[in-house]
């Protein structure tokens, strides 16, 4: 049997997982955490314009509206600059967490006018 373990000082991955899982990309005990989070999915914020601002136009009624989706998220136990995001579920099974070939859940800001005549 050949012994394909790199030293622990020159490899990112833990010594354990890098032959038993996948060359690194399966479980390991190591790497284990604790997915409890708290996100900002959804914010959405409308003002309706007064009517003093929009009586002299033909607008009944002026509604702005900016949202956001992924704002903010807090993940107490979850390894800073890791990139794992509890809520991806991309390889299915036992994998939750495990950004692979799906796009990063990134955060969105948009707006919108809906106007009435």
């Amino acid at each position: 049997m050949i012994d394909m373990t790199i030293p622990q000082k020159f490899s990112l991955i833990p010594k354990s997982s890098f032959c038993n899982n996948n060359l690194g990309f399966g479980s390991s005990e190591l790497r284990v955490y604790d997915m409890t989070h708290i996100r900002l999915s959804n914010v959405s914020l409308s003002y309706n314009l007064p009517a003093m601002l929009i009586d002299k136009t033909p607008f009944r009624q002026v509604t702005v509206t900016v949202s956001g989706d992924n704002l903010y998220m807090f993940a107490p136990n979850i390894p800073k600059g890791s990139g794992i995001d509890p809520s991806l579920y991309s390889m299915g099974g036992n994998w939750r967490g495990f950004d692979f070939n799906t796009g990063a859940t990134g955060s969105r800001i948009g707006g919108s006018v809906n106007v009435r005549f």
